[in-house]
């Protein structure tokens, strides 16, 4: 898949035009999501399945849960705790588990482990493909492809300016990944469009 607006330069052209005063109100929340998660040496069965709830008390979508590979869910998930980078069939086992889609995963994930892992949801998809399709937004191969994308992104030297830039608006410290989601969440919001 083309993530055409998935570049420096779109975020350089939108990240001041933000206002991040919606973004400041989540923070709270957003900061005991990721101390949830710092506070787990290991990832139990009950942490999956009370983390999957904060995830989509984000979302106007309900969950399910399939349990059915609930092991290699846990497996996965610790390893993701101690640094591993999921491969593309194990994005498949999250998202079989979790609603069929990577949305809820992908924010699962960042949880988790937000330096690696980005946020990814319909309001991102159309930021940077100019569409929302969300059956293209569900695979987990356009998760995995996004993920290559925005990790290299956020590490280019210019992106520090963005990053610095939305730390300060919102006097938060971010991972680079979630600065990023925020610009182009926010950007995608400014539009005006709804998510049908």
């Amino acid at each position: 898949m083309e993530f055409t607006n998935l570049n420096l330069d779109s975020l350089l052209k939108d990240y001041q035009e933000v206002d991040y005063s919606h973004q400041i109100s989540i923070h709270p929340y957003y900061s005991e999501f990721i101390e949830f998660f710092k506070s787990k040496d290991i990832l139990v069965y009950n942490d999956i399945i009370v983390a999957t709830h904060m995830v989509y008390g984000w979302m106007p979508t309900m969950l399910r849960i399939n349990t059915k590979e609930i092991e290699q869910v846990l497996v996965l998930l610790n390893k993701v705790k101690k640094g591993h980078s999921a491969s593309l069939e194990e994005l498949g086992l999250l998202r079989t588990m979790i609603n069929n889609s990577m949305v809820g995963p992908s924010k699962l994930l960042h949880f988790i482990s937000p330096e690696k892992y980005a946020i990814w949801d319909s309001r991102i998809f159309r930021y940077i493909i100019g569409k929302v399709n969300q059956s293209q937004i569900s695979k987990a191969t356009n998760y995995f492809g996004y993920l290559e994308g925005i990790i290299s992104l956020v590490n280019q030297p210019d992106f520090l300016q963005v990053h610095e830039y939305v730390q300060s608006e919102m006097n938060v410290e971010y991972s680079k990944l979630r600065t990023a989601e925020i610009v182009m969440f926010e950007t995608d919001k400014i539009s005006g469009k709804t998510i049908t």
